[in-house]
């Protein structure tokens, strides 16, 4: 993964990390229990990966889709690593699809 990409997808994490605390803001102030930091798994991960609505690149926004579009082959990258100036569309096994905003 390009480091580029590593960023958006820490900052959707963190994004939604976020939004999670401010809802459960109140209820930590009546629970006085704090939890260790751990690493995600692998399935946590997975789903990030399939549950994130955006990815932002150099070249454009990419916006999570239900259904590939009918384009040629040179604007379709199959992965996220292989995004080029001229891609419309990525279709990634992990990631789902998104078309180039």
């Amino acid at each position: 993964m390009n480091r580029a990409f590593k960023i958006t997808i820490l900052a959707s994490v963190t994004i939604a990390a976020m939004s999670v605390a401010s809802v459960t803001t109140n209820s930590f102030a009546l629970n006085t229990t704090v939890t260790t930091p751990r690493k995600i798994t692998e399935e946590e991960l997975s789903y990030w990966k399939q549950n994130t609505g955006a990815i932002y690149t150099e070249f454009s926004k990419f916006v999570k889709d239900s259904s590939p579009k009918d384009l040629p082959d040179s604007e379709t990258s199959r992965s996220v690593d292989l995004i080029k100036a001229d891609t419309k569309q990525i279709i990634d096994p992990e990631y789902g699809i998104y078309i180039k905003e």
